[in-house]
């Protein structure tokens, strides 16, 4: 069997996709995870309860203005990239 050959440029494209396709709940995930932090770890950086980045990253809750800045600046990623799906 051979498997099918993608094209560079194709696979990169829809990686972004999903990338794109992200809820903010993902990106606080994906993005704790990829810096090798622990929810208490980002709690305690962001003086909060480990119980209130649980409920970002099940979706039950949402952060404030003020704490996406803070994860914006933590994570070295735009405002904007947390806040558009």
């Amino acid at each position: 069997l051979t498997r099918p050959k993608l094209i560079v440029g194709e696979n990169q494209t829809r990686q972004n996709r999903r990338r794109k396709q992200m809820t903010l709940a993902e990106k606080i995930l994906f993005l704790r995870k990829r810096e090798g932090l622990s929810q208490e770890e980002l709690a305690e950086q962001l003086e909060l309860s480990r119980q209130a980045i649980y409920k970002w990253e099940c979706g039950e809750s949402v952060p404030s203005i003020d704490k996406i800045k803070s994860l914006a600046a933590l994570f070295h990623v735009s405002f904007d990239y947390l806040m558009n799906d």
